[in-house]
């Protein structure tokens, strides 16, 4: 299992933002046209959710939100870089955004993808690389070869 078996170009987004109720207003629109059988107000109140248990912060000016549910049919990875930095957690801020959301029946595929992100962004340079990168092939090219580093 691959980061990028589940990332494409399609699922890269560049957002203009002011904070984090915008940004996650925007991801659950993006998500919810994607994924057609759920409503936006519903994967809204799911990233509401799981944040109010604790802060999805991964380090390095990057979160990684994530959600299950059962009407969701397949796993989906969304990247959503900001065109400038947001208030996250407390002090930190935030400016890229890895966006997990799969069916709630398997929690351990769930499990490794989030594990393989974190791991990536806090063994490779990944953070940086992407942070101010539009060029999505670049920036899937970029995701690939840290996979290789941690693989």
């Amino acid at each position: 299992m691959r980061i990028s078996d589940f990332l494409s170009t399609d699922s890269i987004f560049t957002l203009n933002l002011n904070n984090k109720e915008e940004l996650f207003k925007e991801i659950s629109k993006i998500f919810s046209e994607k994924a057609e059988e759920t409503t936006k107000e519903e994967i809204f109140d799911l990233i509401k959710k799981r944040e109010d248990l604790d802060s999805t912060y991964a380090g390095k000016k990057t979160a990684i939100p994530h959600i299950k549910y059962g009407k969701i049919k397949k796993f989906y990875i969304f990247l959503f870089l900001l065109e400038n930095e947001i208030s996250y957690h407390e002090d930190k801020r935030v400016k890229n955004v890895f966006f997990i959301a799969g069916p709630d029946k398997n929690y351990s595929l769930h499990l490794m993808i989030l594990s393989r992100i974190a791991r990536m962004l806090k063994e490779t340079d990944i953070s940086e690389k992407i942070m101010d990168e539009r060029n999505k092939e670049r920036i899937l090219n970029f995701i690939r070869e840290a996979e290789k580093r941690i693989i």
